[in-house]
């Protein structure tokens, strides 16, 4: 499959806001391409060369992209600078300096889609002395031999910035329609592996296999949230009762050999940065796979730490350092694998049983549990989370398996403030008055509607932030050209960006709003003085708050 054929197939989905009519789209591509060329489309079409937790990203700077485009047309740098404030998107640019090449070749080189994976693939893993030069320079071949259509669409891949975003829900039923697997298998094997790429090859070769894999990450299990202890009880009439801990949620593999590999909610690979969590995890012998939650311990004063201590942990720099100013307790919730065996489709109870176990004499602890048949007893064990300084508590089905990548109601969480937070994705932002016009002083922010594979905005937050936690956001927030394909908006901000930042926000009620797209069937909500509590960098996009909790948290509040 030609290259410029999935150019054409991103200039259709860019053209329609229909998800029946971008499956379909997807559904008709899949299928005329080779096992080998699904892997690569299935990651190129999440701006991907591989997997999170392969820690392989493309990070090729804007800027490296002018000089490479200075060289292909012979234009001052500066010149190209002025023309890309001009026109505000990268791929538009590549588009412009293509079709103003030195030398235009008498026939552009037609390139597989193989072809300008395996060189997006190079960009990403090339390292060392030298190799800024050699990536500049395999641009330049790149760039020499594309047509204008071409160079725009992978202009915007290399910065990360493709302005075609579309959910892993949709792709995953695209690949089923092309395959003849059910959209159930295809999403099942895709939530015990987190690799869309050899989801997408072995249902094409008809090979595919829902199986747990020692180091492929299993998409967490996510919970249903509570209002108070009597909505919970309602929910799940006999819970199983553990404390909700406020730090950062680690997925651990080891193998019998003794290789430790960690991974964070949202599937990264935060080894590197946890080696007292490596010590623990080889205390145990056999091979496992299990979840726990690290939070800060303060042994001085027997006290957990706020999660802005916890999250420093996950820094690249002063790894050491970090682990002795906070030392980390990790709590133990749940056992997926052990020795060739899949936990993950046995009962809670029985699972409880295995870790147990498996953590017993070692410097893990189990996650604190009790069992509850009362509201009386439930809200005891409530207050005393809450009086020990943790987030709440979390009640789960006894008698239900694990549910990879679903958010259900065999996990309902009960947070302290559970009415007053939502986590959003910051889709845009609108510039500040005063010495913050440079800023961005409100914040445009969306929910994921889960039914259309959408997201939709529920928010313009402008307090709760200090002037240097704006300062971050402005570093962490990429401008992009144009809002994403799979947003559904009215407002428009000053500027669109990449929609990858998660922030927990408070506020004081869900309001209907002819401002605002989030869909509760048939009416569309806002936030009412909505605050922005934190930045979550420990949460994806696809993980913050949905509509239909929003519709939840609506329903009770009217009651």
């Amino acid at each position: 499959m030609l290259f410029k054929e999935f150019v054409q197939l991103l200039e259709e989905v860019s053209k329609t806001r229909s998800r029946l009519r971008i499956v379909a789209l997807l559904s008709d591509f899949f299928k005329k391409l080779t096992p080998e060329e699904a892997r690569y489309v299935a990651y190129l079409l999440k701006g991907e060369v591989a997997p999170p937790y392969k820690g392989i990203d493309l990070n090729v700077a804007d800027r490296t992209l002018l000089h490479v485009f200075a060289k292909l047309t012979g234009i001052n740098v500066k010149e190209i600078e002025a023309l890309y404030k001009k026109l505000g998107d990268i791929g538009d640019l590549a588009y412009e300096m293509v079709k103003k090449r030195k030398t235009q070749p008498l026939f552009t080189q037609e390139y597989e889609i193989k072809e300008i994976y395996e060189m997006l693939l190079k960009l990403a893993t090339l390292t060392g002395p030298g190799s800024q030069q050699y990536k500049e320079n395999l641009l330049l071949s790149l760039f020499l031999n594309l047509s204008p259509e071409e160079a725009r669409y992978l202009a915007r891949i290399i910065v990360g910035k493709t302005r075609v975003y579309i959910g892993v829900a949709t792709i995953l039923e695209a690949i089923a329609n092309a395959s003849g697997y059910s959209k159930e298998e295809v999403e099942r094997a895709y939530y015990l592996i987190s690799d869309i790429g050899k989801v997408a090859e072995d249902a094409l070769k008809g090979q595919l296999e829902a199986k747990v894999r020692l180091f492929y990450p299993i998409s967490p299990a996510l919970a249903e949230r509570a209002k108070n202890v009597s909505d919970l009880h309602a929910k799940i009439p006999q819970p199983a009762l553990e404390y909700k801990y406020d730090g950062f949620r680690v997925q651990i593999h080891k193998s019998k050999e003794g290789k430790v590999k960690i991974y964070s909610r949202r599937l990264e690979d935060i080894t590197q940065f946890l080696p007292d969590v490596v010590r623990y995890a080889q205390e145990i012998e056999g091979e496992y796979i299990m979840e726990g939650e690290s939070i800060s311990y303060d042994p001085n004063t027997q006290k957990f730490l706020p999660f802005q201590f916890t999250i420093r942990r996950k820094r690249k720099y002063d790894v050491q350092k970090y682990e002795k100013e906070f030392p980390l307790h990790v709590y133990i919730f749940d056992v997926l694998y052990k020795d060739g065996e899949e936990i993950l489709y046995k009962p809670f109870k029985e699972r409880r049983e295995v870790l147990e176990n498996l953590v017993k004499g070692t410097s893990f602890f189990p996650s604190h549990l009790t069992y509850s048949d009362s509201v009386e007893k439930t809200q005891e064990f409530f207050q005393e989370a809450v009086s020990k300084g943790l987030e709440g508590i979390i009640g789960k089905k006894p008698e239900q398996p694990y549910t990879p990548g679903q958010r259900n109601h065999n996990w309902i969480k009960l947070k302290k403030d559970a009415v007053d937070t939502i986590d959003g994705l910051v889709v845009g932002y609108f510039y500040g008055q005063g010495k913050l016009k440079d800023l961005p002083g409100s914040l445009l922010v969306a929910l994921y509607n889960e039914k259309e594979d959408k997201f939709q905005t529920i928010a313009k937050v402008s307090s709760g932030l200090s002037e240097e936690e704006y300062k971050l956001l402005k570093e962490l927030l990429k401008p992009a050209p144009a809002p994403p394909t799979n947003l559904e908006y009215h407002l428009e901000p000053d500027v669109w960006v990449v929609p990858e930042v998660v922030v927990e926000l408070t506020y004081d009620d869900i309001t209907i709003s002819s401002m605002h797209t989030c869909d509760i069937g048939g009416q569309n909500v806002a936030l009412r003085f909505p605050r922005v509590l934190r930045i979550r960098d420990d949460k994806s996009p696809e993980e913050v708050t949905t509509c239909s909790e929003v519709k939840e948290l609506y329903e009770i509040a009217k009651k």
